[in-house]
């Protein structure tokens, strides 16, 4: 836990899926605004806790779209009937909920209290980044064949909570939205070049009595234009590098070098 504090481990999801919005826990919710955190202890949150089994945003969702609940509200404003022959009601009823329609309504309250970046009532606003299904077939099909894959941009996180933990998380980005892809001009395939990365050189192949390269430090080759190949440093000086970060920063060093409209090809 020392550990997880100290490099500020969190669950940091830049875009979540349906599924993920659904399995994140209601109570003490990142996303919340401040009045959900003030009803995580109250009676009603309670009795939604102890009587209807309500821990994940997926059980509120069950409660606030019972059908007897819904009929309610078509019916009146906010009225509820103080009780309900369902069955769904009369089970809580047996199981020591005094107001089941009241729950159902206090689950949908605390629904409106997550805001719409991990609330699955809001659909986000498509971004573009995501590869058609077509692409991804083509891409497995690569893999397979030792072809070109082509990367797959997408920032929406998987079904799996675990997925979407990071490492060094600012907790000021929790409920930024996702970037928006900007629109691409023509792209013609002729132009579409090729990039090679490499990370730290190992000791071996350098020269005698040669310094290492640091593990933060990247090499770009452009074999159409040698002459604008390149070590890239980078720009902040990091004294604790965890991992090898060299072909990394060797890659976004290219990416911005070559035009955005322009296929690349990275090796």
């Amino acid at each position: 836990m020392k550990t997880a504090k100290k490099h500020n481990v969190s669950f940091a999801a830049i875009k979540l899926g349906p599924a993920l919005k659904q399995a994140l826990p209601i109570w003490y919710h990142l996303g919340a605004k401040k009045r959900l955190r003030m009803l995580n202890n109250t009676k009603i949150s309670d009795c939604l806790r102890d009587k209807h089994g309500v821990s994940r945003v997926a059980d509120l969702l069950r409660l606030s779209a019972r059908p007897c609940y819904r009929g309610a509200l078509l019916m009146s404003n906010d009225f509820v009937p103080p009780s309900c022959d369902c069955a769904d009601c009369m089970a809580d009823t047996m199981k020591g909920c005094k107001h089941p329609l009241g729950c159902c309504r206090a689950a949908a309250n605390l629904m409106r209290q997550v805001k719409p970046k991990w609330n699955p009532g809001f659909e986000p606003t498509p971004d573009g980044l995501t590869l058609t299904q077509k692409r991804q077939d083509k891409n497995a099909e690569a893999l397979e064949g030792e072809g070109d894959v082509i990367f797959d941009p997408s920032l929406t996180s998987g079904d799996l909570l675990m997925e979407a933990f990071r490492v060094f998380v600012d907790p000021k980005v929790h409920d930024e939205p996702p970037a928006m892809r900007a629109r691409s001009g023509r792209i013609v395939s002729e132009e579409a070049g090729t990039v090679y990365i490499e990370g730290p050189v190992n000791r071996k192949r350098l020269p005698p009595g040669s310094r290492p390269m640091p593990s933060n430090m990247g090499f770009v080759h452009f074999p159409a234009t040698p002459e604008h190949s390149m070590l890239v440093i980078p720009a902040t000086g990091q004294k604790d590098v965890l991992c090898q970060q060299g072909e990394v920063i060797a890659a976004l060093k290219a990416v911005e070098v070559i035009p955005r409209d322009v296929p690349l090809r990275l090796l």
